[in-house]
């Protein structure tokens, strides 16, 4: 008994050593080398003209070497998979405490009203890990775990780390870039300003499950983008509203299309803000464009620059 009783203590002991002397933040940013937020977090000393911002939809629908082509300006995408406007203001406080930005393209559409319903769990902590404890959002982290785990966390940073092992020391999809010697999602957000042309690609239009027959929204989605676009604004930064395209199949099933746009009108007005629906554009809603019912493929995307790039130039109708 005695024996098993100093294993445990040395167990613990050694594992309270790694929660004490480590910085486990940089390890986890620098190891995680496909995770979307950890290449934002990595970003510092940067000036940017523009930012898009948003869920999958715009981390693989907006292309800013395309833009930044034809504009000569400095483009970034910042959009992730799933996110909803709470991990938007993680990303976007993050950021710039350590980088500039002139105007923000941010994403309003049915799901980024609703996060819940269609993400999920639209904030995964652990891809927030490293930034978690800043003040500006510890309310959130506050909020998702139990009021023993917060102020535990709190006492010792890294001990959350251990609580989401899995994800971010053993994260499979690294291992499988490791062990099939493939690069890291890291080396394409480099090469394209955070944009994932390869994700949907050349695939043909699959509509799958992504059929809806009504809209909703709920409060907690718009409280934080309502946070989102206020805090932009503080800093003198340009928020442009945009509602990127969907195919024609699912679009057409949308009951509620009202509700959802006179949402985005009461927020248009309240904060003097201009707003691009892309769906008013038919042409962009042709189903071979896309890949599923909601993400481009490589045909949809350059229609989409060119039609968004006409937002830039002055263009647009």
């Amino acid at each position: 008994m005695k024996k098993l009783f100093s294993k445990i203590i040395m167990f613990l002991s050694v594992w309270i050593l790694v929660l004490i002397s480590f910085d486990l933040s940089k390890i986890v940013k620098n190891g995680n080398c496909d995770i979307k937020a950890y290449w934002i977090q990595n970003i510092v000393g940067k000036t940017y003209d523009i930012a898009f911002v948003g869920d999958s939809r715009v981390l693989y629908m907006c292309d800013p070497v395309f833009f930044e082509g034809k504009l000569d300006k400095k483009v970034i995408n910042l959009g992730n998979y799933g996110t909803g406007y709470d991990g938007m203001y993680i990303i976007l406080n993050d950021f710039l405490k350590n980088n500039d930005l002139d105007m923000v393209f941010l994403q309003v559409d049915f799901a980024s009203l609703n996060s819940k319903k269609y993400f999920g769990d639209s904030l995964r902590l652990y891809e927030y890990l490293p930034i978690i404890y800043n003040d500006s959002y510890s309310e959130i982290l506050k909020s998702k775990v139990s009021f023993l785990k917060y102020y535990f966390f709190k006492a010792l940073p890294n001990s959350i780390y251990v609580e989401f092992l899995p994800e971010v020391l053993i994260n499979k999809r690294v291992l499988s870039y490791v062990l099939n010697n493939k690069f890291c999602k890291s080396e394409v957000f480099d090469k394209y300003g955070g944009f994932d042309p390869f994700a949907y690609g050349d695939r043909e239009f699959d509509i799958g499950s992504k059929v809806v027959d009504s809209f909703t929204s709920n409060d907690y989605d718009l409280f934080y983008l309502h946070k989102l676009v206020e805090f932009c604004l503080k800093k003198n930064i340009e928020v442009v509203l945009f509602t990127p395209p969907y195919s024609d199949k699912f679009y057409s099933n949308i009951a509620d299309k009202k509700i959802f746009y006179g949402l985005v009108d009461d927020f248009v007005s309240r904060y003097n803000l201009k707003y691009y629906d892309f769906n008013s554009i038919v042409s962009l809603r042709e189903n071979t464009l896309f890949a599923d019912s909601t993400h481009m493929n490589r045909f949809g995307v350059k229609s989409f620059s060119e039609s968004l790039g006409q937002v830039f130039d002055g263009s647009y109708q």
